[in-house]
């Protein structure tokens, strides 16, 4: 649970030297500034407002967290990776990771957060996944990029390039062993263009995809286990497949 401040009632964080701040009372009138913050062992490089707010928050994440634990051979493919809150904590630990991110400003974000980690192991896609190759359109809400959706038509919208994970890793990278998917309501148009990574390494990968209707729950659970996957509900919206054991007792 995150903690409260006693002034504003805002969400508290520790800092680097253990010191609990307040994102409210820190930093006041300093709204969409890139701050840089300290969690999970690694740097991470928010815009203040709601950025930062939900990166210290994370709004019930914790079973993920437990669940998401590569180890130092395996490569990680976050598709969806906003500022790395996965990405760059994952890549301290293991062989490597291959992020995509399409929001143009958010992944100059994640870029330089990757710099400032001295991160070598990081292959980072300026590019949105689906699946066909398409140019198509990212809808942006505001400064809720957390939010931003190839589905929803809400908010600015910007043009992207979209790819398809098979068409990817076909020419450079076929082992992964951990697939993460946050693409709010795009993750089934995602796993579809990534059916040949998923078959490829069925007796090995772990899939963590965050499922935002009951609709997309159902088409996600029904595509893996089509393919012989186990799957399981973390929580409300977040799905665990693999081909082993449950997670859960």
């Amino acid at each position: 649970m995150s903690k409260e401040c006693v002034f504003c009632g805002g969400i508290m964080y520790d800092d680097k030297n253990g010191t609990s701040c307040c994102i409210n009372c820190c930093f006041r009138g300093r709204e969409n500034e890139a701050v840089l913050i300290h969690k999970n062992d690694c740097f991470l490089i928010a815009r203040v407002g709601h950025e930062l707010e939900n990166m210290v928050k994370e709004y019930g994440k914790e079973k993920v967290r437990a669940v998401f634990q590569p180890s130092k051979d395996d490569v990680v493919v976050d598709v969806g990776a906003h500022l790395g809150e996965y990405a760059i904590p994952a890549a301290l630990k293991c062989r490597q990771v291959i992020a995509f991110e399409p929001n143009a400003e958010v992944f100059a974000l994640l870029d330089r957060a990757i710099a400032i980690n001295g991160l070598t192991n990081i292959t980072l896609v300026n590019a949105a996944l689906g699946s066909q190759e398409a140019e198509s359109k990212l809808y942006v809400p505001g400064s809720h990029t957390g939010m931003s959706s190839m589905l929803y038509e809400d908010g600015n919208a910007q043009s992207v390039k979209m790819i398809t994970l098979d068409a990817y890793l076909d020419r450079s990278q076929k082992k992964v062993d951990w697939l993460k998917v946050d693409v709010e309501g795009y993750e089934f148009h995602v796993l579809q263009g990534a059916i040949r990574t998923l078959e490829r390494n069925r007796d090995s990968i772990n899939i963590i995809v965050e499922c935002h209707t009951p609709k997309s729950k159902e088409q996600v659970q029904q595509f893996l286990e089509g393919i012989g996957l186990q799957c399981e509900m973390l929580d409300r919206i977040h799905l665990y497949a693999s081909s082993g054991a449950k997670t859960s007792s």
